[in-house]
């Protein structure tokens, strides 16, 4: 595709470096202090969200508003060296590492794709991004991936010269992908073949390409003496080529809205980069028209919504150029002098002239320079012919010839009649317009003004008003004393309006001059402020003053003194004034703070964002649409007319943070969806909302307050830089919070909804709470009183049945059977000459009937008490028996024996079905296991529930015939007194049983209260 030809037309390259008096973009270095992970930056990338990152040596670093964010290998990215950077039709991110592989970012996670993944090689040296596909170049080879499955679709590898096969850069050329390498020519890419074809390999050391339109850039090494580089445009509709030497390599290029075409170049091995523009007319040295310090730039970015260009060097960090060239800057430097305070800038026909502490500069518009050195006119004063017309004049003239040169001092400069006075410690010089000094007039001057061409009035050090008539014959000197209190003292600025100069003074107020005469404004009652500062004169002729308080008055003098307007000090942002400079319909005000723009009460801002670096401004000049700004170390030019016609990008404010009761409810990560509105329940009802804006070029430049409508009405907020919104304990309703955005570069404020909030109400304060509240309490009431009556109805019978069913179930709780197995039991005892037996059994079988009636008078015992009552009857049951019956006794750790209490004597009808009915003389191992525990945990307190279940081995039996026998009828009294006693929709008598299986009956008794 890229050939040379033999008989190839070199064209010399010409370097233009802009040095004499050139003028600098305003540009910021962001390097590690600022909180950039590293100094060498090999990628920059914009991404659609806004958000600038910059690949490092050793970091990835994300820039959004001013903000930086790192992130390492530590936080998920494939290696800490990131070579390229790319972003995919789907808004997705790829980061290529220089030894981990290639890292995918959707703004969630990341997802690392390298070698053991299938990636032909580890260290990435470039991204392409072409369609649905993206181009991994490696230093072995090519890896493409689908960028919707992550897949690679193939990996193309080849051996090359050098063993490597290293991919150097990418373009396309009539929809077909090509690759170049370093040694090994350049190929093209089929992607339904997944293969790859060399197209030519005419050009040696390859280095980076870069395709602008029908153009193509390429930096490569001589093809016939290597030991040079050289750079090389190829016209691809005319196969035009235009080649030349180069003293540096580019590794990268852009092309900005102008159409302009900028290139990073690193020599490598020698400091002979830097950041270049390349046409096809040559390449032009921009490091010093940058302000960028670095000879090893690597990378570049730009912005074409906000008009930056992005430089990456490998040695001190990021520089950010704005290219609006709006304002433009000459220091000393570039005006090769070791230091320039400027004190005075004035014009003269196509000359701009600028009084610096040290000379007078004539600066033309040919870049032509000339000066007049302190020590010229230093030496032009002792060389200057003996005075003799005056003897005031002599005398000063003999008094200056004498003082040293340290005390010789520039002050100030003035145009008068095409000629220029220089006003200096030791009088007056006269300059012609090229640069030639006319005359000397040894006058004591501290500010003068021309009347006329023969008169000068002139305020002498710390003294008094004079006037010379015949200026340039033999002169008359009058004085204006100060006596007389219409003359002024004091002086700060004369005002030259028409033929009436105006006298700002620091004490006494406002004069004016006119036929030879001071006129004070402050004595005559007019205008009472005294203490002036500066001032200037309007297009329309008025004066514009500030005082010492920086309050500044607009006056019309035409006919009658008439304060126009007034700007209070508090609106403007700097509290200190350095100059006043009318513009329009604007006024210009410097402070401290930068330059405020005014204009109908609105302020817009210049300062250090926009290149305003060195604020203290000593002196100010327009001419046209340009003003000029000197400083202590040279001056700035602002094109007025481009920075106040600026179209300006719609600001856009998102939300980046939600707090909802001091706990993260949203964070953004710039790749999920804002929230619009939000819907909480009554009790989430403090916020605390993070906005910040997006895509705005001087986020410090932005002011905010904000109100909420809906729920309560509420004044806007005070103005404020905080970037947070406090809404504590809102109650119940719909809001909305607007948000005003004052931008002080433009001087626009504008107002935005930021968030919808729906505070829904308690569910206790809603109308269908309220609808059923009053539903429920009238059924309520009508059961209530359908239950009361059933109550009185049935009590009579309900005591009647429990006092019968209480006395069937005592006695029933002592079967016959057992008393007479008890009774044959102690008589066995009796007949086999035990006594000692029978005593004992007879008194254990007492203590249970004793017990049984002690029981039988209570309505609610303690669990332990029912434990150890049947430990007692089993303990006389297993005594008459041969083969005794096992009992275990099983308590939930939950239960406190002691504290719960139920109703008496409920599980010794079922022990003793047990010992009757469940086993046989030939039962083997009978086994009896009572357990207690509690139900899970009920929704009601005081309605707790203990489930016993008493389980045998024994023979079992049909539970579906169980109560057609008689010995059911205990177990009916059970359940019946069971249902007397607590009221409950669950069944509280359950019995599990089946023949030669065992028997398990369950019990669920109500706990009561202790």
């Amino acid at each position: 595709m890229l050939s040379l030809k033999k008989n190839r037309l070199i064209f010399v390259l010409q370097f233009f470096f802009l040095i004499t008096f050139a003028q600098q973009f305003p540009s910021k270095n962001l390097t590690t202090l600022d909180g950039l992970s590293n100094n060498s930056v090999y990628a920059i990338f914009k991404d659609s969200r806004q958000t600038l990152w910059v690949g490092t040596a050793n970091g990835l670093s994300a820039i959004h508003n001013r903000k930086i964010k790192n992130y390492y290998k530590s936080d998920g990215i494939a290696h800490n060296s990131c070579w390229a950077i790319a972003e995919d039709k789907n808004k997705n991110l790829w980061f290529g590492s220089y030894g981990g592989g290639l890292t995918f970012f959707d703004g969630k996670k990341f997802e690392i794709i390298n070698t053991s993944k299938g990636l032909i090689n580890d260290k990435i040296r470039t991204l392409f991004v072409y369609k649905n596909n993206i181009y991994i170049g490696t230093e072995w080879g090519l890896s493409v991936i689908d960028c919707s499955t992550r897949k690679i679709i193939f990996n193309a590898k080849r051996i090359g010269q050098k063993g490597i096969f290293q991919v150097m850069s990418f373009y396309v050329q009539k929809e077909n992908v090509y690759f170049t390498t370093f040694d090994d020519g350049v190929w093209s890419v089929n992607i339904k073949s997944k293969s790859i074809h060399l197209e030519n390999h005419d050009i040696p050391h390859l280095f980076s390409t870069f395709q602008n339109h029908n153009l193509l850039y390429v930096s490569h090494l001589q093809t016939n003496d290597e030991r040079y580089n050289q750079f090389t445009i190829k016209n691809f509709n005319t196969n035009k080529l235009v080649v030349y030497p180069s003293k540096t390599i580019f590794w990268d290029y852009v092309i900005d809205s102008r159409k302009t075409v900028f290139g990073a170049g690193n020599g490598v091995n020698i400091s002979s980069g830097g950041v270049f523009k390349i046409s096809e007319k040559g390449i032009e040295d921009c490091n010093d028209l940058f302000g960028i310090s670095s000879f090893n730039t690597w990378c570049l970015e730009y912005d074409a919504k906000l008009d930056l260009l992005y430089v990456g060097t490998l040695d001190k960090g990021l520089y950010i150029v704005d290219l609006k060239r709006e304002i433009e800057y000459y220091s000393a430097f570039h005006l090769k002098k070791k230091e320039l305070e400027v004190l005075k800038i004035i014009n003269i026909d196509s000359t701009e002239l600028l009084l610096s502490k040290n000379e007078l500069i004539f600066l033309s518009h040919n870049n032509n320079k000339i000066e007049i050195s302190k020590e010229k006119l230093f030496n032009f004063l002792h060389l200057h012919p003996k005075i003799d017309k005056s003897e005031m004049k002599l005398v000063a003239y003999q008094f200056y010839k004498k003082a040293s040169f340290k005390e010789f001092e520039l002050k100030d400069l003035k145009i008068y009649n095409s000629k220029i006075w220089l006003n200096t410690s030791f009088g007056l010089f006269e300059i012609s317009k090229n640069a030639k000094i006319v005359a000397y007039h040894p006058f004591s001057v501290k500010l003068f003004h021309f009347i006329n061409e023969n008169q000068l009035l002139y305020q002498e050090p710390y003294w008094y008003f004079r006037k010379i008539d015949g200026f340039n014959n033999d002169f008359f000197v009058s004085s204006y004393e100060e006596e007389n209190r219409n003359n002024p003292k004091d002086a700060v600025q004369i005002l030259e309006n028409g033929s009436k100069p105006f006298i700002l003074t620091a004490t006494s107020g406002l004069y004016s001059y006119k036929n030879g005469a001071f006129f004070s404004y402050s004595m005559n009652n007019i205008w009472k402020e005294r203490e002036l500062v500066l001032g200037a004169v309007t297009n329309k002729n008025q004066l514009v003053i500030t005082n010492s308080s920086s309050d500044i008055f607009v006056c019309d003098v035409a006919k009658k003194f008439k304060i126009v307007k007034k700007i209070a000090a508090k609106i403007l942002i700097g509290k200190s004034i350095s100059f006043l400079q009318p513009y329009k319909e604007y006024l210009i005000i410097g402070t401290e703070k930068g330059i405020n723009i005014y204009k109908n009460g609105k302020i817009q801002l210049i300062d250090e964002e926009q290149g305003i670096i060195n604020k203290i401004i000593t002196c100010a000049y327009l001419k046209g649409d340009l003003l000029f700004i000197g400083t202590l170390n040279g001056y700035y030019t602002v094109n007025l007319l481009k920075y106040l016609n600026e179209k300006q990008v719609p600001l856009t404010i998102a939300i980046n943070a939600i707090t909802i009761n001091s706990k993260f409810y949203f964070e953004s990560t710039k790749f999920n969806s804002p929230i619009e509105k939000l819907n909480l329940p009554y009790d989430q009802n403090t916020l605390l909302i993070s906005f910040e804006p997006e895509a705005c070029k001087f986020p410090s430049k932005l002011l905010y307050r904000y109100k909420i409508g809906g729920g309560f009405k509420q004044n806007w907020s005070n103005w404020s830089k905080e970037q947070e919104i406090n809404l504590t304990y809102l109650s119940n309703g719909n809001y909305t919070v607007l948000l005003q955005i004052k931008d002080l570069n433009s001087g626009l404020i504008h107002t935005q909804k930021l968030i919808g909030i729906m505070i829904n109400p308690p569910f206790w304060k809603t109308i269908w709470f309220v609808l059923g509240l009053i539903l429920v309490f009238v059924s309520i009431t009508f059961i209530v009183y359908q239950k009361r009556l059933k109550f009185i109805k049935s009590k009579g019978e309900l005591q009647k049945r429990v006092a019968e069913t209480k006395m069937e179930a005592l006695q029933s709780q002592m079967n016959p059977h057992f008393i007479f197995n008890a009774m044959n039991s102690i008589q066995k005892y009796i007949l086999e000459d035990e006594n000692d037996g029978a005593l004992e059994y007879l008194g254990e079988f007492s203590k249970l009937i004793r017990a049984t009636l002690d029981n039988s008078a209570l309505n609610t015992i303690a669990l332990e008490d029912e434990i150890d009552f049947l430990k007692q009857y089993i303990k006389l049951e297993n005594k008459r028996l041969v083969t005794k019956v096992g009992i275990t006794f099983n308590t939930d750790e939950a239960i406190d024996t002691s504290a719960v209490q139920i109703p008496p004597m409920l599980l010794q009808p079922l022990v003793e079905n047990v010992f009757l009915h469940a086993f046989t003389s030939k039962s083997k191992n009978p086994a009896l296991e009572i357990s207690f525990f509690k139900e899970s945990q009920s929704l009601l307190l005081g309605n707790e529930f203990l489930i016993c279940t008493v389980k045998d081995n024994g023979k079992g039996m049909d539970v579906t015939k169980l109560y057609a026998t008689k010995n059911s009828k205990g177990i009916k009294l059970l359940k019946e007194r069971i249902a007397l006693l607590q009221i409950s929709s669950k069944d509280p008598f359950a019995i599990i049983s089946s023949p030669k299986e065992g028997t398990k009956v369950i019990l669920r008794i109500k706990i009561y209260d202790k």
